[in-house]
């Protein structure tokens, strides 16, 4: 994992919504989060689980919806990172 990513706008801002309130939908993460748009949130959706620390559940089933959730790479990196915070 390349540490830039964490440079994208919204990155932390999702990462840490989907880890406090998922699994979610995508329009519960838009709405939960003030200002982004659908793009921006796209965006910061691809970056994470390109670096595997969410998760995009898909039924092939079209009526049943699609959540995110972090993975337990994801679960590790979090708490790293509240870890540093309280330093």
């Amino acid at each position: 994992m390349d540490i830039k990513i964490f440079g994208y706008k919204w990155l932390n801002e999702t990462f840490f919504f989907i880890y406090q309130h998922g699994p979610v939908r995508f329009n519960f993460i838009k709405n939960g989060l003030p200002g982004i748009t659908s793009k921006q949130l796209s965006i910061a959706l691809m970056i994470l689980i390109d670096e595997k620390l969410i998760v995009k559940n898909e039924s092939k089933q079209s009526t049943i919806p699609t959540f995110y959730d972090t993975t337990s790479r994801g679960d590790e990196l979090i708490k790293l990172l509240i870890k540093i915070r309280r330093l």
